[in-house]
């Protein structure tokens, strides 16, 4: 069954990071990410960033990105990153404004480049329609977030929040990036730079 959950700010700590160490620039862009973050799902568990990256398209910056893995979670490769069932985490900072049409139709197509209807179509069609409620401004952070035998949540700004409990939904999210078709070479490569 699929869902939508909201969470309020009181929420939000459950999924609430706390930084260690010094940030990691992503090149080109303002945006830092920890090398270190704790996150609550249930117990308190340190993720560790795998990578950064920047996401770009006609020579504009679109966000910056940071992967996380579950401290102790041993992968080699992209795609073994993508389909790790362990807590992981992409946070994306937005370099510009966006509508939610535009942000919606690019998760949709970026799924559907790896995952041809009818793979997912629920799944895309619950987090499509909810993105598309919303716009995103420059420096609004957008949470991925994937809780093994759970599911997937999605929140933006620690506000607004999609549920989807589908584990293997995750791994088409993560395919976006790391995938056999994902958004660029650079994308792939700089989120697994610290493996």
């Amino acid at each position: 069954m699929l869902r939508f959950a909201f969470l309020s700010l009181a929420g939000m700590a459950a999924l609430c990071c706390v930084a260690y160490t010094q940030n990691v620039a992503v090149s080109g862009s303002s945006a830092t990410f920890a090398p270190v973050i704790e996150n609550s799902v249930g117990e308190p568990i340190k993720l560790v960033l795998t990578g950064t990256a920047l996401r770009t398209r006609y020579f504009l910056n679109i966000y910056a990105m940071g992967s996380y893995l579950q401290q102790g979670v041993r992968v080699r490769t992209p795609e073994e990153l993508a389909a790790v069932d362990a807590i992981k985490q992409i946070h994306l900072v937005m370099e510009r404004d966006l509508d939610g049409d535009t942000v919606a139709s690019a998760i949709s197509s970026s799924v559907r480049s790896n995952y041809p209807a009818p793979a997912f179509d629920k799944e895309v069609r619950l987090m499509t329609s909810k993105l598309q409620t919303v716009s995103v401004r420059q420096g609004d952070k957008l949470l991925l977030t994937h809780v093994p035998q759970k599911g997937f949540y999605a929140h933006l700004n620690g506000k607004t929040q999609v549920f989807i409990d589908n584990p293997d939904f995750s791994k088409a999210i993560w395919d976006i990036y790391l995938g056999r078709v994902n958004l660029g070479n650079t994308i792939k490569v700089g989120l697994v730079s610290r493996l």
